[in-house]
């Protein structure tokens, strides 16, 4: 049975919803693959991710433990969620901040793993230019910002 891992990255602020709704999209997965074939099936699990592998808070409060980037296994997949949008300037002073996370997702997506997001979260596959040259879809508020 093969074995495969999807990187949910936590960041300070992330809005839970948005990360549990990965989390739970892959429980959902796991267990509907107990009915394909033994020989067919496949082990699939999350883990929540983060550059330094501290607990993170959510926008809600909430706080969730990480691995991090450097001790995990090569994921199959990474996945951003949305982050807590507190303004236009407070945001893209957070994504000037991010530098080691927008990093480490062009080393991955360099490496030919999956790199997806959602909401607020695809503010980071843009700065770390992973969507270039592609088309994406956003919301109408967020349009001007990514031209």
């Amino acid at each position: 049975m093969s074995e495969k891992t999807i990187a949910i990255l936590a960041l300070e602020h992330v809005y839970a919803s948005s990360l549990a709704t990965y989390a739970d999209a892959v429980q959902v997965a796991r267990a509907h693959l107990t009915r394909v074939p033994q020989e067919n099936r496949i082990c699939l699990k999350s883990v929540l991710v983060s550059p330094n592998g501290e607990a993170v808070e959510a926008s809600n409060g909430m706080r969730m433990q990480t691995v991090a980037f450097d001790r995990l296994p090569t994921p199959d997949a990474i996945v951003v969620p949305g982050l807590n949008y507190p303004g236009r300037e407070p945001f893209e002073a957070r994504l000037a901040a991010s530098q080691p996370v927008l990093r480490w997702l062009r080393q991955q997506a360099a490496r030919g793993i999956p790199v997806v997001g959602n909401c607020t979260g695809t503010a980071l596959l843009a700065e770390a230019g992973l969507l270039d040259g592609c088309e994406a879809v956003t919301t109408p508020w967020w349009v001007k910002w990514f031209r």
